[in-house]
């Protein structure tokens, strides 16, 4: 089967477990014969060596789309760079679908991204899977510095339409939920996504994080007695919730 897989970042440049996580299931799908092919940021993250990406895996990576964000922030660039943007990414995408035939695309993480890549899919009828470990889908739309601008009051989605000719870009973002299937890492994911975005997914199921067995074997079950120890391993991001877990801490009775 070809693969072709859209995420913003990728190993060695990443933030943390999603990107891990997409790393993880494309080496994966390699080693038991498909053909992956990576689409992805033109970022790099600070003191990352290069050297460190596997060379026969990276052969397959296309580090060259264009994010809405830069040094962490979100920018705000003028009209004409905004569209230049978006031209650059759509012919990132082009280029690539024009390589050959792809069986089904895999998206991943489209945060600071452009939702128009998933127009041009959509419009192309590939099969969309999405594998969704985060918000997203929430944060997405006013993250995309181009698309942001078509979406919300009517007038906003007809001047996207009226404006679409004339840039020949997308304008107006899809219906996402109607372009493919998603799996969600979590039922309160879904919920959420569900909740507070403007999409239903209709055809929408859980999958959990995998856990291989051979690399992480179970251990005896430990006594279970509070010693007053614990550790967290993430990143310091305040989506984590390393507030709650502080407070939490402080409520628990002594040992």
């Amino acid at each position: 089967m070809r693969i072709l897989t859209l995420t913003n970042w990728y190993p060695p440049h990443h933030f943390g477990g999603y990107e891990l996580s997409c790393y993880d299931v494309m080496r994966r799908l390699e080693q038991r014969g498909h053909e992956v092919t990576v689409l992805c940021s033109a970022q790099r993250r600070g003191g990352v060596n290069d050297d460190d990406a596997d060379a026969q895996h990276e052969r397959h990576v296309h580090r060259d789309l264009e994010l809405w964000i830069e040094d962490d922030v979100l920018v705000r660039p003028s009209f004409s760079r905004r569209l230049q943007i978006e031209r650059h990414n759509q012919a990132v995408l082009r280029k690539v679908l024009e390589r050959g035939t792809f069986d089904v695309v895999s998206v991943w993480h489209m945060g600071a991204m452009s939702v128009g890549l998933l127009t041009t899919i959509a419009e192309r009828q590939l099969p969309v899977v999405y594998a969704v470990c985060d918000d997203w889908l929430i944060y997405v739309l006013s993250q995309d510095r181009w698309a942001g601008l078509f979406t919300g009051a009517r007038w906003r989605r007809a001047a996207g339409r009226a404006l679409h000719p004339l840039v020949r870009v997308p304008t107006v973002p899809p219906d996402l939920s109607q372009t493919g299937a998603f799996c969600f890492v979590s039922e309160f994911t879904r919920g959420c996504a569900q909740a507070m975005s403007q999409w239903s997914f209709p055809i929408s199921t859980v999958v959990f994080s995998g856990i291989e067995r051979a690399e992480f074997a179970p251990i005896p079950a430990p006594e279970r007695r509070w010693r007053d120890r614990l550790l967290y391993v993430g990143r310091f991001d305040r989506r984590k919730g390393l507030e709650t877990l502080i407070r939490a801490v402080a409520l628990l009775p002594p040992t």
